[in-house]
């Protein structure tokens, strides 16, 4: 299977992350215009999923609902299943979703509905909303359209105190950007020779556990 590879770079918001693409030999080009990209994730009472990380397991999974700017119609559930540096995601679309919604009530509602697969679906029915996150995404693509780059910055976060989703003026914002390769793991040895003179340095991050700590 030829699985997707992701790969992440943490900038210092005093550099300009769009000078680390220029930087990229000239393969890149901007591929979508950018938006705010908002994030809900869930986790066990106990943190199962954020410690999973933390100890740095190969083989683990997220589950977030996802949104764009403020296009709450179209939010997705997604289950990213990550197994070390491959990954794929399960997205589900959602009905009712909205900026004021009880969001542990919700997910109850999407489980008992059974809008999830059933492999799945034993894994995440106990789970709870434990961070939000947005971000302004900018995305470029190589010109033989083989290689997707995500530019994050203006990165917010917040743990969650309730079950609704936090005002702005509770976020806590972060001083960095966050570069991600995305590629199959059949163009490794092209992403090798685009990073070999760049200076970016490959960095474990993860959005999820950025915003259990925020607090």
């Amino acid at each position: 299977m030829n699985t997707r590879v992701e790969k992440k770079f943490i900038i210092n918001n005093n550099l300009k992350t769009t000078d680390f693409i220029q930087l990229l030999n000239g393969n890149f080009k901007l591929a979508n215009p950018p938006r705010v990209v908002n994030s809900i994730y869930f986790d066990s009472p106990d943190l199962k999923a954020f410690h999973e990380n933390i100890e740095g397991l190969e083989n683990r999974f997220k589950v977030r609902i996802r949104w764009y700017d403020n296009d709450f119609k179209n939010s997705k559930l997604e289950i990213k299943v990550k197994q070390g540096l491959f990954g794929h995601k399960l997205i589900y679309d959602l009905e009712n979703f909205s900026a004021d919604c009880n969001l542990y009530e919700y997910f109850r509602d999407i489980c008992s509905k059974s809008v999830i697969s059933k492999e799945h679906l034993p894994y995440i029915v106990n789970l709870i909303p434990i961070s939000y996150n947005n971000y302004l995404r900018r995305y470029y693509e190589s010109f033989n359209k083989k290689v997707r780059i995500t530019v994050d910055s203006e990165l917010k976060f917040k743990k969650l105190t309730n079950f609704y989703i936090p005002k702005t003026i509770q976020l806590r914002s972060m001083d960095y950007s966050i570069i991600e390769f995305k590629y199959k793991d059949s163009e490794q040895e092209i992403v090798s020779k685009i990073l070999k003179n760049s200076p970016l340095v490959l960095r474990k991050f993860s959005k999820y556990t950025a915003g259990v700590l925020a607090n």
